[in-house]
């Protein structure tokens, strides 16, 4: 049993089961993904999308993050106090920006 660090963003692979991707595999799926501890997803909270940097348990040639020490750039214990997507407002800049522009 080793112990190693990895970074990398979270993906759901169906129903309560997450794997970490990394950059090295261009967030493709591979053959030996790090699976994340469901006691983990609960606790912290984490999404999918999410980035995440945090220690990886190797067993029986499986890699299972077993703990985190950021989420998303933020400490574990804050990323699940930000506020929800659906409940953050939405304001319509006023100043317009030309999505098209060729600097011409």
């Amino acid at each position: 049993m080793s112990v190693d660090v990895t970074s990398g963003v979270v993906k759901r692979v169906s129903g309560n089961r997450y794997v970490v991707r990394t950059v090295e595999r261009s967030y493709q799926r591979g053959a030996a993904e790090v699976m994340v501890a469901p006691e983990l997803v609960r606790r912290f909270s984490i999404v999918e999308g999410a980035g995440v940097v945090g220690e990886l348990e190797r067993k029986k040639g499986r890699a299972t993050l077993v703990s985190i020490e950021s989420i998303g750039g933020m400490k574990p214990e804050d990323f699940g106090k930000r506020p929800r997507f659906r409940d953050l407002v939405v304001i319509d800049p006023e100043q317009r920006f030309d999505l098209g522009g060729c600097g011409y």
